[in-house]
């Protein structure tokens, strides 16, 4: 994850000013100073803006840090919501854990002349962004403090802004050349880690929505299950058909299966249940007719029939 700068960082002293982004979903962090007047937020028709920092009251000046989502990259007039003219400055960044997964570190305070801005230790280790604008009670100076970039009248009025896109986790203080830093305030920005999905699909599996139905005859099972003494035939095409002893001269025959007695030469027959069990005493042929029973099985190679929601073959 990583914060990049895009551009070149602005200011100025007006109640709007004019944003072009460099590509969508970038991040705009753009901090208003006002003594007199009253800011309380941003907004435009290219980004969404909120107030993420402040109202802070610094010495001098009150400030609020704003953070805008760019959404388009036209030029766009961005109005800020306010009482008068404040100072504000602004860098864009780009973030490839995506603006949703940026959130504020910490901030922190400067209000009294120095040469250093605020001191803030980042919360979550190195890579988080620094960001700080204040104003200078006199001239701004650029300082040299390794991986900042400093704009010395980002404004126009001479006051400073500096940032630092991957700082180390050591505690951020970038220092200037001159010790007039008087009134503003500094922000650390992270980015949190995207929650990681579970796969819809575990491993070694294929999706639930690709499988053909294939129906399969199953191993039939056994025509007599008990002894027959009787010399005619058994047969049938699946399913238990005699499951007792039949010796009868008759033909004894059923469409699934065949279980109760039978001692007479005549026929029995049934078309739903069986009619054969046990003793039958005649030299006629046993036979039966059950049903063959299917098994289904899935192929992972095959897909579902949307339209009508049966798996296709």
């Amino acid at each position: 994850m990583t914060f990049t700068a895009a551009g070149s960082s602005s200011g100025g002293v007006a109640a709007s000013f004019s944003l072009t982004p460099h590509a969508v979903g970038n991040i705009i962090v753009l901090e208003v100073n006002w003594a007199t007047s009253t800011t309380t937020g941003a907004s435009s028709s290219n980004a969404t803006w909120a107030v993420i920092a402040g109202p802070v009251v610094t010495g001098a000046r009150t400030s609020i840090v704003i953070l805008g989502v760019a959404a388009s990259t036209s030029a766009a007039t961005v109005n800020l919501t306010t009482s008068g003219a404040p100072a504000f400055a602004w860098q864009e960044f780009s973030t490839t854990a995506g603006a949703a997964n940026v959130l504020l570190d910490a901030v922190g305070t400067v209000n009294a002349a120095q040469a250093a801005y605020p001191s803030i230790t980042p919360g979550h280790g190195a890579g988080e962004l620094y960001f700080g604008y204040a104003l200078n009670g006199g001239t701004a100076s650029s300082g040299s403090t390794s991986g900042y970039t400093y704009n010395a009248n980002v404004d126009g009025i001479n006051d400073g802004l500096c940032f630092n896109p991957s700082c180390t986790s050591a505690t951020q203080a970038p220092t200037w050349a001159d010790s007039n830093t008087k009134s503003g305030i500094a922000v650390l920005l992270y980015e949190q880690a995207g929650a990681t999905r579970a796969p819809l699909i575990p491993p070694g599996f294929t999706s639930p929505m690709n499988f053909r139905r294939r129906a399969v005859p199953s191993q039939a099972p056994p025509l007599v299950t008990t002894a027959d003494t009787g010399t005619g035939a058994d047969t049938g095409a699946g399913g238990p058909v005699v499951s007792g002893s039949d010796t009868g001269t008759g033909t004894d025959s059923g469409t699934f299966s065949l279980h109760t007695g039978d001692t007479g030469s005549g026929a029995e027959a049934s078309s739903t249940s069986a009619t054969l069990a046990s003793g039958d005493t005649g030299t006629g042929a046993d036979a039966g007719a059950a049903r063959r029973l299917l098994t289904v099985r899935w192929s992972a190679s095959d897909k579902l029939n949307k339209s009508g929601g049966t798996m296709g073959a």
